[in-house]
Parts: C-alpha cells; structure tokens; sequence
C-alpha cells in the first residue's frame, strides 16, 4: 500500500516501498487499551522533563558546575514550554473539533507546565 510506504513519504514512486516499511501507518500500542494509550501518552511520556529538571537540581553542583547546571534547567524548561505550546494548540484544535481527547491534551500542557513552576523556586 502506498500512502503507508516511507517510499512514497519521500516522494519516490511505490515501486520502492518494501514489506518492511508498510508499518509506517500501523499503531504503536496494538494491544493496549485506549485508556492505558493515552496515560502514556498523555501523562507518562511529558512527566519525563519535570523528572528530568527533578534530578538535575539533585546532583551535586560540582557535577556541572552551577552554570551549566542553570544553562540545562533553562534547556529543560523551553522544551517543556515549547512542548506544551505545542498540546495547547492541539487542544484548542481538538476542542474546535469537539473532540473527547481534547481533555488529555489539556492534561498534557499541564504536565508539561510543571518544569517552569518548578524552576522557580530553584531560581
């Protein structure tokens, strides 16, 4: 099929795509309920830069040394910032759309958020 080959992503004819690159289109969590995908996606995979920020203002400063340790927080918090830019905008499209999952997106931008409150205190 076509439309699920990275062949035809690139723009190459169909001729190139192969067995293997059909699984482009197939989903990730095939047998995992719909509730337990969307904690994953939603809550497990953005908790990982607050836990990140979490363990970084944990290690000792002679590890980094005190500016880069600031220099890798910063980092953390625009990706999380950019990140949950990103959840917003979905959501907003989502809830444009009525769309159920629009609350998980939501719930994403908040968890997301968390490294940014975090930091604060840090500062």
């Amino acid at each position: 099929m076509a439309s699920r080959c990275l062949a035809f992503l690139r723009g190459l004819p169909a001729r190139f795509c192969s067995r293997s690159a059909e699984i482009v289109g197939m989903r990730l969590f095939q047998s995992v309920s719909p509730t337990t995908e969307r904690l994953t996606r939603h809550v497990l995979l953005p908790s990982v830069l607050p836990l990140i920020l979490l363990a970084l203002a944990a290690t000792p400063k002679e590890v980094f040394g005190c500016a880069n340790r600031g220099y890798m927080a910063m980092a953390v918090v625009l990706l999380s910032t950019l990140g949950a830019l990103g959840t917003t905008v979905r959501a907003t499209n989502a809830m444009r759309m009525r769309d159920p999952r629009a609350r998980w997106w939501l719930f994403s931008t908040i968890v997301l958020l968390l490294p940014a409150l975090l930091l604060a205190p840090l500062a």
